[in-house]
């Protein structure tokens, strides 16, 4: 009990004063690398605050950084290796995590649990993007512009040019026609919203061990939402 309370407490002190903690591990530069790429493929020229969370057991953490903070020190968060490790794709203009205080939506994104689809449950993440790609991405929603493959399932993002909190109706509409046309392979209705947070790539998922991984289709932004349903 004492160990796991100082595992806890140390995760804490690192997830909420990153950019003092010493570095003590070495890490997988593969995987620094990708999550390097997916912080700056969303928050690149930034200037809001962005979330890091981490979750261990029942214990949620969350703090947040400007983006340079965070490339400075992306490293320790891939030294975590025993806790679940999170990012808003969007950015806030104060340091506190609610939809109201949203600074920038960078990106729109679908959670795809395909694994709760008794149809889609045993498919590998390779056989569910092929069926994307042949069955939805330019048919029934935009391709997409990169995907992090989190363990059990997927997210999908499409990168959009910056939108201000004003936008957060068309932003939302957006996201509620891309969950509509993917709900039948796993969207999750629960994780739309503009103040959610996803795995980091490069880090791990504690139900199975493996680091996230980052697949890129295209950087480039799309520049008009509205065109997007």
């Amino acid at each position: 009990m004492l160990a796991q309370k100082k595992q806890i407490d140390e995760l804490s002190e690192l997830i909420r004063n990153l950019t003092i903690v010493p570095m003590e591990a070495l890490v997988n530069s593969k995987q620094v690398s990708q999550a390097q790429m997916q912080i700056d493929l969303l928050h690149k020229h930034d200037d809001g605050y962005i979330t890091i969370a981490s979750k261990k057991g029942s214990n949620w953490i969350q703090h947040h950084y400007k983006v340079d903070e965070l490339n400075e020190n992306i490293q320790k968060l891939i030294s975590v290796n025993d806790a679940n490790i999170y990012l808003s794709p969007n950015s806030f203009y104060k340091p506190m995590r609610r939809i109201e205080n949203i600074r920038k939506l960078n990106s729109l994104f679908i959670d795809l649990d395909y694994y709760t689809i008794k149809e889609y449950k045993g498919l590998s993440a390779e056989q569910i993007l092929w069926l994307l790609e042949k069955d939805y991405f330019k048919k029934s929603v935009p391709p997409p512009s990169f995907i992090v493959i989190s363990g059990q399932g997927m997210v999908i993002y499409w990168l959009i040019k910056p939108l201000p909190y004003m936008a957060l109706p068309l932003w939302n509409a957006t996201q509620k026609f891309f969950l509509e046309k993917l709900k039948e392979i796993g969207a999750d209705v629960k994780s739309i919203d503009a103040a959610r947070v996803y795995r980091l790539t490069g880090t791990i998922n504690q139900k199975n061990g493996q680091a996230t991984k980052l697949l890129v289709f295209n950087e480039e932004r799309y520049m008009r939402v509205k065109y997007l349903r």
